[in-house]
């Protein structure tokens, strides 16, 4: 079967020549956030250069600037902030709840695990992103949307149903739910601070965002879905079987993460959305949404070529040589092995404590390598083995917890032992994929690395879920691992 390409974008098609608008000297930010709380519905306001331009989403609204009427084709831009708002109010009125702006985020179902306490407290649900883009094609510009899925987690239980289940909320991080003015839209969640202590149904918060108050009742606040809190509710009402109902949090959020039922999702909410009819925008302007483009849409699909395999060249004299790096290390080694040191690396390893056994099997084979059965697989000779190194000594410096906090602290003592003995040419530093949402100051690996950067030791993070892999997938992770460990060593692949 031939390569049939798809991109997950529809193209609009505008009804109308023109669109009718206001405008007024623009002053600050201030005056454009107040014009859009006030005249909400009834205009679409959005900001050009030194004017605001505010379009009426009804032909009887009051006017607020000087009245105007421009041209569709030429001033296609302004369609989008009208689109915008007919957009929201089309996903709501019809039962699909809208979480943001810029891209509009629209609520879909939400992903049960089975472990009926875990899906109490933690909800998976899918959300629906969809921009409003233009398509750069040969000569013109195509409006479109450009549609694209996450799995948003969210702990769902406040903390007053979680202090009566005795849950320990100490030192966690919580966020407030706040209503937004737009009625349209879902309410907001937003971080506040680290709980300190609690008392009569409320909390003191010892570390507080956004000047909020420092004591809150205990029903205005939920756990962040940090991985860290996820996993904290986990072993509290999960007991036993919380590594299980992790393990299948991962499994959904990976399944529904594929290229595949990422795709089929959009094909049916984009259906779904354009089954609504022709998109009003103003009297006498509409839209259309079109199909997703594919391949066979030559008039519309952007154009591309292929370029030809490159070629690795894995000595001086340039006589070993390859069309395929993996193969060509396998079979060569790295351009710089003659004259690569250090022979002996010596890497620290800074891992969470309760994660230790199985990153320690993962590091055993990513030096010595992968065999399924007895036979190799694509790194079967391991890393000492493709890459010419004589050993690498691995030193575990272990944290309390997935934390910040314990991962500076980890790798602070790292940084000491680098210090007083042999200095390290390496940090590896396991994380977990979640924490990649997280702000820089609270993310365990951006502070780790922080901290081994500012003293001239490069890092590599290792994702802990890469640990559970298949063994065929495996194998390319590790030789991709290891190329990036190769690299940050100073060698040249």
């Amino acid at each position: 079967m031939g390569r049939q390409l798809q991109l997950n974008f529809t193209p609009l098609l505008v009804h109308g020549d023109v669109i009718r608008l206001q405008t007024m000297s623009f002053k600050d930010s201030q005056q454009l956030r107040d014009l859009r709380s006030e005249y909400r519905t009834q205009f679409a306001v959005t900001r050009r250069a030194d004017q605001i331009v505010a379009l009426p989403l009804a032909s009887d609204a009051t006017p607020i600037g000087k009245e105007k009427q421009v041209s569709a084709v030429e001033h296609a831009s302004l369609i989008r902030p009208l689109l915008e708002q007919r957009l929201v109010s089309l996903l709501s009125a019809n039962r699909r709840p809208v979480a943001r702006y810029n891209p509009i985020t629209t609520v879909g179902r939400t992903l049960r695990t089975g472990f009926l306490d875990a899906d109490e407290h933690v909800h998976l649900q899918s959300r629906v992103l969809i921009s409003i883009r233009s398509l750069k094609l040969q000569g013109s510009d195509l409006l479109g949307l450009l549609w694209d899925i996450e799995i948003q987690k969210t702990c769902a239980t406040s903390l007053a149903v979680l202090s009566e289940h005795g849950v320990r909320l100490d030192g966690l991080v919580v966020e407030r739910e706040t209503a937004v003015e737009d009625a349209r839209m879902l309410p907001q969640r937003r971080l506040v601070g680290r709980i300190g202590s609690i008392s009569e149904g409320k909390a003191r918060l010892s570390e507080r965002f956004m000047n909020v108050e420092e004591v809150l009742p205990l029903d205005e606040l939920h756990l962040e879905a940090s991985p860290e809190n996820i996993r904290h509710l986990l072993q509290h009402f999960m007991r036993n079987a919380s590594g299980r109902a992790q393990g299948k949090i991962d499994e959904i959020v990976f399944e529904n993460s594929r290229g595949r039922s990422r795709m089929e999702h959009i094909t049916r909410i984009s259906d779904w959305v354009r089954s609504l009819g022709v998109i009003e925008l103003q009297e006498g302007l509409s839209v259309s949404i079109g199909s997703l483009i594919n391949e066979k849409d030559s008039s519309t699909f952007p154009r591309f070529e292929e370029g030809s395999t490159p070629t690795y060249v894995f000595d001086a004299g340039t006589l070993k040589s390859e069309t395929r790096a993996a193969v060509g290390l396998t079979k060569f080694g790295p351009y710089s092995r003659h004259v690569f040191t250090p022979t002996r690396p010596n890497v620290c390893v800074v891992c969470d404590r309760a994660r230790r056994g199985q990153f320690e099997l993962f590091l055993r084979k990513f030096r010595d390598g992968l065999t399924v059965d007895g036979k190799s697989l694509p790194f079967g000779r391991g890393f000492l083995g493709i890459y010419g190194l004589r050993d690498i000594t691995l030193t575990f410096v272990e944290a309390d917890g997935f934390t910040a906090d314990a991962y500076h602290a980890a790798a602070s003592k790292a940084v000491r032992m680098g210090a007083e003995g042999a200095p390290w040419h390496l940090a590896l530093v396991q994380t977990e994929r979640d924490s990649r949402q997280l702000p820089p100051q609270r993310n365990p690996y951006l502070v780790a690395k922080a901290a081994f950067l500012s003293n001239q030791i490069p890092t590599q993070f290792i994702a802990f879920e890469t640990f559970a892999m298949a063994p065929g997938n495996l194998a390319y992770t590790l030789s991709n691992l290891a190329l990036a460990v190769y690299a940050k060593l100073g060698g040249i692949p």
